[in-house]
Formats: structure tokens, sequence, C-alpha cells
């Protein structure tokens, strides 16, 4: 089994087992990361992503129209057969990921994580910072920013964390960022303010790459994670 087939079990079962014997109280709050969602449309949503992938169904993946299809037909089912069916969903995607291009598999991965952790905000249960999911979503969302920068031709950019370095954009870097591995990846998938990924360790000016740094817009206010 490969990393991110490994990874994606793992988080799989974490995300299951913190959901599963939640009252119906508990799965109707809303999750302060996604303010428009409550816990069970969270758990409809991830479970969707894998019932499309399985059904090739990734025509607008993100879209709209495709994340409430997801949480409609979620909306239909139990807690325990949304599980159940996401169980069997994931024996094929580990498969398949043997055999996926790694940047298929590593966003698929990086998706998970980011909301195993926006469940875990929303129920104050912190855990699995430093999973190998973690690793590997920081992976996937360093080399989505380096394209962003590239892209803007902005200045390029060193992160070091998790005992990894990774040199961004065009050329030698003259700014660093460094820290701890899961607020830089959480900055990464907009789970933090402009503010707060100003107030990381950096070395040289932040300011070329808050409008760029996060793959999803930012929050209004902190999440407090």
């Amino acid at each position: 089994m490969n990393e991110h087939a490994a990874a994606y079990g793992q988080a799989r079962q974490r995300f299951a087992a913190l959901v599963a014997e939640l009252e119906p109280e508990t799965l109707a709050r809303k999750v302060p990361a996604c303010p428009d969602w409550s816990i069970k449309d969270l758990t409809s949503h991830v479970v969707g992503i894998a019932r499309d992938l399985n059904r090739s169904n990734v025509d607008d993946p993100g879209g709209e129209a495709w994340t409430a299809a997801q949480i409609a037909e979620g909306a239909t089912k139990s807690i325990p057969e949304l599980l159940t069916e996401w169980e069997g969903f994931s024996i094929e995607i580990e498969k398949a990921m043997e055999f996926m291009h790694p940047a298929i598999s590593g966003v698929t991965v990086a998706d998970l994580i980011v909301h195993e952790h926006d469940l875990r905000g929303a129920l104050d249960r912190p855990g699995a910072r430093d999973s190998s999911g973690v690793s590997l979503a920081l992976f996937t969302y360093t080399r989505m920013l380096g394209r962003r920068l590239k892209s803007d031709g902005a200045p390029p950019l060193r992160i070091i964390t998790g005992g990894q370095t990774y040199d961004l954009g065009e050329g030698a870097p003259d700014t660093t960022l460094s820290g701890n591995a899961f607020e830089i990846f959480r900055s990464l998938c907009g789970r933090r303010t402009k503010r707060e990924i100003a107030g990381l360790q950096w070395e040289g000016d932040p300011a070329p790459y808050l409008d760029r740094f996060s793959n999803y817009g930012y929050p209004d206010s902190s999440l407090n994670e």
C-alpha cells in the first residue's frame, strides 16, 4: 500500500470514529471552518466525495452543484449508513491510489485531512496533528502555493517545517517562513485569518504572500483551534 492510500484509510477511520456515536443535536452543530454546514453535512460531503470518485463523477469537482448533491444525498441517510458506505468506497479508493498519479491521490488525501480537522474543531477534539496525512497535505498545498507564486510573478518563498524545506516560486527566496507544520498546513488551506498568517515565524516581509497564501480564501475571524 502506498503512502497516500494508507493515509486516506487512516484518516477515514479517525473521522468515522469521531462521528459514529454522536447524538442528533451534535450532528446538527455548525462547523466553524465551514459555517454553512453542520457536522452531518460535513460527513455527507466527505462520503459523497468518495462516492463520486467511485462513480467517476468528477466533471465538476468542488463545484457548488457537485457539493450540494453530496449533502442532499447524505441527508437521506443515517450516520451508520454513511459510514458503512464510505468503508466500501474507501477500499476501492485505496486500491486505485496504487495506480493514480501522486498529484491526484495527494489532493484526495489533502481534502480529507482538511475536513478531519474541521470536524475536530467543531467537536473541540484536537488530535492527529502529526499524522502522515498532515505531512502529505502540507506537501500538496505548498505545491499549490508555488504555482500561484509563479503564475502571479510573486517573489519566491522558502518554507521550513516538519523537517522539510520547500522552495516555492521562481528564483532564490529572500523570505522564509518556518514553524509548526500543522499551523502552516491550516494556513495554506484557508483555516487561518490573514492576521494569523502574518503572525507566523517570518524572516522577511510577509506582505507579498498574504493575499496568495490560502488555497481557499480566509475566515472572517479566528477558528481558535
